[in-house]
């Protein structure tokens, strides 16, 4: 094993790619955190091994392969003791939700390799806040939306004091309990040091389920896209990635495929939308309408009181068979047992 003077951390391949161009750096000096931790369950993590099963179980529902971390080119996941060979970790960070939560999951893996936290540097991009009205739109939600230039003028490192540390901690219990009231406390709390932490970890609440229509934000805006794009599943899924690409909860095309199929699913009691074609290729696939899905589009109905749940916001698992469902609405979260707010959050 060689050693590193110094190892580049960053979310996805194509930040990988453009950290390589821009600092000239070889494959061996960057290591790749190929998982939307935005999506899916997140349970406590306790083991590396137990994690990674996790994790690729879940995978494997959004590809038609049998994904395995191993398949990526230097995935931190297959490469854990890289990081413990290298004199300094430098971990990339755009403000978006996926590369937030990185931030987070790392802290605790550092912790259960026995990795000290002071060989951290944090290299976190920020809005431009003295930039024109015209350009203020282009927020650096992960490091795959930087070309060469901007990833050389990037800003200054900086390392974890003991409040950062806290900061962290509270944000992964938060987001891995089974509960939502941790999750709020912390959202609605002082954000202290790391304030792109506490931002983004807001924007998950948008994954509950509408109290009104019962779907959250992304499958909401594939519904309504259905019905303005389709019927090529390919173009309803571009459409819905550029209606909400300021939305710091950004996530990719196999998840919003994987979730299009999810609506069409021949099991639901009431399905929102007919597929057709070949559904293991989102090229190949055409998606219409039903009237159900027409519908809750208008807020007639509610796709969780017609077809149930079964779904997962960080560690909290909606499941309407075990009579646990959150809704959102207007910034509060409704228990569905009870039918009231329990939880408020700020702004």
């Amino acid at each position: 094993m060689s050693n590193h003077r110094e190892l580049h951390i960053v979310n996805g391949s194509s930040g990988g790619g453009i950290l390589r161009q821009a600092l000239s750096l070889s494959r061996d000096d960057i290591l790749i955190h190929d998982d939307l931790l935005s999506c899916g369950p997140l349970l406590p993590l306790r083991t590396i091994d137990e994690w990674r099963t996790q994790r690729e179980t879940y995978l494997r529902t959004l590809y038609p392969i049998a994904f395995s971390f191993d398949s990526v080119n230097h995935d931190l996941l297959s490469c854990t003791e890289d990081l413990g060979h290298a004199n300094q970790l430098t971990l990339w960070l755009g403000t978006g939700l996926a590369e937030q939560l990185l931030f987070a999951w790392l802290i605790q893996v550092f912790r259960l390799l026995n990795i000290d936290l002071k060989q951290l540097r944090v290299i976190q991009f920020a809005p431009d806040t003295d930039a024109p009205d015209t350009e203020k739109g282009s927020e650096i939600l992960g490091i795959g939306m930087l070309n060469a230039e901007q990833v050389r003028a990037h800003p200054e490192p900086f390392v974890l004091n003991e409040v950062s540390i806290e900061r962290l901690d509270a944000a992964w219990t938060a987001v891995t309990s089974s509960s939502p009231a941790r999750l709020l406390e912390f959202v609605a709390g002082n954000p202290g040091p790391l304030p792109f932490l506490q931002r983004s970890l807001k924007s998950l609440l948008t994954r509950f389920p509408h109290f009104d229509n019962g779907l959250n934000v992304w499958d909401f805006e594939l519904l309504r896209q259905v019905v303005e794009r389709g019927p090529t599943a390919v173009k309803v899924i571009g459409f819905t990635i550029i209606r909400l690409i300021d939305n710091l909860d950004c996530v990719g095309d196999a998840y919003l495929f994987a979730r299009l199929k999810l609506l069409g699913h021949p099991l639901l009691n009431h399905p929102l939308v007919s597929l057709k074609g070949n559904l293991a290729e989102m090229r190949e696939t055409e998606v219409t309408v039903t009237e159900t899905g027409k519908a809750v589009l208008n807020g007639s109905a509610n796709a969780v009181r017609l077809n149930g749940i079964d779904d997962w916001v960080g560690g909290i698992h909606l499941d309407s068979a075990g009579g646990e469902v959150w809704f959102e609405r207007d910034g509060v979260l409704v228990n569905s047992s009870m039918n009231q707010v329990q939880f408020k959050t700020m702004g």
